[in-house]
């Protein structure tokens, strides 16, 4: 299934800043939200995926430093 990915900056506080947010497309053909999902699909609701799963959160930055908020 499809999901939610948020991408943050951690910084040396523990607070994590969000930069920026995506939807990864599984590309499955039996999920609805997919790309690769049949247009035509005529049994849709009973057959394929129709919810993203839980939202991911990745950490591709680690800051050496507190953030905005605790520095002020």
């Amino acid at each position: 299934m499809c999901y939610p990915l948020k991408l943050a900056n951690e910084f040396s506080c523990g607070h994590r800043v969000i930069f920026s947010r995506n939807r990864i497309d599984c590309n499955l053909r039996t999920c609805a939200l997919s790309m690769s999902h049949k247009l035509n699909c005529s049994q849709c609701t009973s057959t394929c995926d129709q919810r993203l799963m839980q939202e991911q959160t990745w950490t591709p930055r680690r800051q050496g430093r507190p953030c905005e908020s605790c520095l002020s």
